[in-house]
Parts: C-alpha cells; structure tokens; sequence
C-alpha cells in the first residue's frame, strides 16, 4: 500500500513538471523576433532552464511532449503556430534539439553535479551549440549550407550569447534557492 502511495506521488509529480515544461517552452515560444526562414525566439531559454533544474526524464519528457502537442495542432510552436509540417520545415532542426539539449544537459549537470555559475554557463553554451548543429544541418539539407549559416546561424550569435548567459544566472539564483 505503501509503496502504491509513493509510486503515485513519484508519477503525479513527474506529471506536473512534464505540464509546467510544456507550458514555459510554450510561452517562451510567443516571445519572438519573426525572422526567416527561422524566428529569434526565447524557447531555447526555455530548453535550458528545463534541462538545468530537471531531472533527465522529466526534461525529457517535457519536450516531446510539447513537439507532439504541437504537431498534432496545439498552437504552441513560436507565434502560436502549430502542425506537424513544422516537424519537417526550416525550424525542424532546432525543433528537433530540443529533446537532446534538455536530456543532455540536464544528464550532465546530474552526472557531473554541476552547480556553480560557470558550469552552468558551460552547459549553456554546449546547449547553444547543439542548437547550432542540429538547426544548421537541417537547414542546409533544404537550402544549402551557406544560406543556412547566413539565415540560421549568422543572425542568432549574439542572441545564443545572451540566452546562454541570462540562463545559467536564472539557473544559477534557482540552484541557491
């Protein structure tokens, strides 16, 4: 009986920390600069954050449940769009880091038990950079590769720095509280 208790209260909690990551990727989808072929948004914050104060599973099951909410129509992708034809656009790539960076890193941060501001900020910037990669390689594989390094890589330097840098100190401040 016990044991049924704590099993229900482990799936329950899980269940709302999988909701509440769905729910902040979402709203940091909205939050957006339309560029093309892909949008400045603040969702890889949102990836980050997730990966850095989640446990693996949980990271993990947050974003594919956002992208499969999304594909099936949810308007939860950046500016309230929504369909499976995203899962295979210009933005599929970087769709398609967002279970990796939030497992990696939340792994990592576990694995490695990293807590101080600057692994944080370390795991940040690998996060970015897998952003890159995969965002890149997918956009390449539809436009060719120096049209996606100027259309999704060039335009989203500075703005990688900057999130990677707001999310490890928002990380950072929720790690000492």
């Amino acid at each position: 009986m016990l044991q049924s208790r704590i099993l229900s209260s482990t799936i329950a909690k899980e269940t709302l920390l999988v909701l509440g990551g769905v729910l902040l990727i979402a709203l940091f989808s909205q939050i957006s600069i339309p560029l093309k072929p892909v949008p400045v948004t603040l969702q890889t914050v949102g990836v980050l954050l997730i990966g850095l104060t989640y446990a693996p599973r949980p990271a993990l099951m947050s974003m594919l449940t956002y992208l499969g909410l999304g594909a099936m129509g949810l308007p939860i992708f950046a500016n309230m769009s929504a369909g499976a034809h995203l899962l295979v656009g210009p933005t599929a790539g970087f769709l398609a880091a967002f279970p990796v960076v939030a497992y990696g890193v939340a792994w990592l941060r576990e694995r490695f038990n990293v807590s101080s501001k600057w692994g944080l900020l370390g795991l940040c910037v690998l996060g970015q950079a897998t952003f890159f990669v995969f965002g890149v390689s997918w956009l390449s594989h539809l436009i060719g590769f120096m049209p996606a390094i100027m259309g999704g890589f060039m335009p989203f330097i500075l703005p990688g720095i900057a999130k990677a840098i707001l999310t490890a100190a928002i990380a950072s401040y929720l790690h000492k509280r």
